[in-house]
């Protein structure tokens, strides 16, 4: 997996229990509520053709390459179109009836009944890379309404990062990130330098994608730690998928996840067309019977060559042994040249590559709600939505006078030997109950700090867990002091308790206030059912 760490949020006892590269949710993902299109993965650290690299926090938008060349030129992803069997129901009624059937058809992926692929629609966002020429203006690897890289240039951005790694602290706001300088070149005497820049985009797929082909991907020290059974990790945001379209393991080559990547540009952006032909031999296109020239413009990380090479291969994979290195080439001239000079005999020429690299991150399904509007209501402007201190409150004084659209996501050695070795313990791990073992009664506890709707910060809750034996406590009378998961920008620190006579759990105090959260949580906790 090509993401390597994210950052510490809680230190355990054991270090096969602590968060690598999922927490509570993959890559530290967050929901942030509507109005802003956005899908939000928190800081993590990623390699990318080898290049070791660390993001800002990445409130990226729902946004694809340009259809012009233009340099980092993007455009909204559209939204699939209502079906005209939903918008020509005569009564409102009638409509979500039959939209809701749509969404059975789409949920039960029976297209015979309903064909819904042509409006719920599969979005591949991906994580881009590229050694970029802009090495002392500070570019912004994205758009975000929330976050921007907190640096007047590269330099000042550099000597932040080594200055927070000496000390060991961090940008409180997530708006720092390392992204190296390199040296690629000296010209008489001067050196040319490029900076490492990075961004997240989306691409709406021409081709559907059943949601049977994503599989699960077990992270056992990730069950370990939160005591989920095999069943449970794929309702959470902890879910990592591998998209497998044949149903069982086996040996690929190009493979669907591929077609899916061939179909997004690198920085040529859409309509990129590039040959490529280094050290004189055409490369091909593995996935078409015969020699047909590859699209080196869009990703890729398969290609075949006309006469096989010393160990009488013809398809080759770019990188040496980099599963995860989708490349790209491109025209450039903001993207890092290389050259190299061969000869064939007195007879020289000179190549020249500019290349960037691509990591598939989210499969996000867009639906026809987006676009839906059975009662004919007018989009406002923000500042009328929240006019006259209208905060969301369920109130007609307080409520936002507008509406919001929905956005529908579809979204360890020493841990078998434990699992091994501790068998009854730890029987949840297992897909299939070992044989006479069973289910612990020590699972852990989650509770839900109620949703609230005040603007800042917005719409959202929280969860935290505690273990079965502070579980235990806390119903003999013992307060339990706890950190909530981190939700648009922020967590709580909470003291909770049991109470005996109405059987509830409650927030005793809230970040060292009495009772109230400063952004107004309720004080009643939710247990979460498993």
């Amino acid at each position: 997996m090509p993401f390597k760490v994210l950052l510490l949020p809680q230190d355990r006892l054991q270090n096969i229990l602590v968060t690598t590269k999922l927490c509570l949710m993959l890559i530290l993902i967050l929901a942030h509520p509507p109005p802003t299109l956005l899908h939000v993965p928190g800081e993590f650290v990623a390699v990318m053709n080898g290049v070791d690299f660390r993001t800002r926090h990445n409130d990226y938008k729902f946004k694809m390459a340009a259809n012009t060349k233009d340099f980092n030129k993007v455009q909204d992803v559209p939204f699939p179109d209502v079906p005209p069997a939903v918008k020509n129901k005569r009564t409102i009624q009638e409509q979500i009836d039959e939209m809701r059937l749509w969404f059975k058809a789409f949920k039960d992926q029976d297209h015979s009944v309903r064909d819904y692929r042509k409006y719920f629609k599969p979005n591949l966002c991906y994580l881009e890379g590229g050694w970029t020429l802009n090495s002392k203006t500070l570019d912004e690897p994205f758009q975000s309404d929330r976050h921007q890289l907190d640096a007047s240039s590269w330099f000042d951005l550099q000597e932040k990062i080594r200055w927070t790694s000496y000390a060991g602290s961090k940008s409180n706001l997530e708006n720092f990130a390392f992204l190296p300088t390199m040296m690629y070149n000296i010209t008489e005497g001067i050196p040319q330098y490029a900076q490492w820049n990075y961004r997240i985009l989306c691409h709406p797929l021409k081709q559907d994608v059943p949601t049977s082909y994503l599989k699960v991907q077990d992270d056992l020290s990730t069950r370990l730690r939160r005591k989920y059974r095999w069943d449970k990790i794929e309702g959470t945001r902890s879910a990592r998928f591998k998209i497998n379209e044949f149903g069982t393991e086996r040996n690929t080559q190009y493979s669907f996840l591929d077609s899916l990547m061939a179909e997004i540009p690198g920085k040529d952006n859409y309509g990129a067309n590039i040959s490529d032909a280094a050290f004189g031999l055409q490369t091909f296109d593995i996935s078409k019977s015969g020699n047909v020239p590859l699209n080196a413009g869009h990703y890729h990380r398969w290609y075949k060559v006309a006469r096989a090479g010393a160990m009488g291969l013809q398809i080759n994979h770019r990188g040496f042994r980099d599963e995860s290195m989708w490349m790209a080439l491109t025209t450039q001239k903001n993207i890092m040249p290389l050259t190299v000079k061969r000869c064939q005999g007195r007879s020289c020429t000179w190549e020249t590559r500019r290349v960037t690299y691509a990591l598939p991150l989210e499969m996000v399904y867009s639906t026809p709600l987006s676009n839906w509007n059975p009662y004919n209501l007018v989009f406002q402007q923000e500042s009328i939505v929240s006019k006259n201190g209208r905060n969301g409150q369920a109130n007609a004084a307080k409520a936002f006078n507008g509406f919001s659209s929905t956005k529908v996501r579809a979204i360890l050695n020493q841990a078998v030997k434990r699992a091994v070795m501790q068998m009854s313990t730890y029987s949840y791990l297992y897909e299939e109950v070992p044989l006479g073992q069973p289910l612990p009664v020590d699972e852990d506890v989650t509770f839900h700090v109620r949703d609230i709707y005040r603007n800042p910060p917005g719409l959202h809750g929280h969860e935290f867990t505690i273990t079965a034996a502070e579980h235990k406590a806390m119903l003999n009378g013992t307060d339990q002091q706890v950190t909530t998961s981190y939700n648009l920008g922020h967590n709580h620190q909470l003291t909770v308790y049991y109470n005996s006579r109405n059987q509830n759990y409650y927030i005793r105090k809230c970040d060292d206030q009495t009772v109230a959260c400063w952004d107004g949580h309720g004080s009643l906790l939710t247990r979460v059912r498993v």
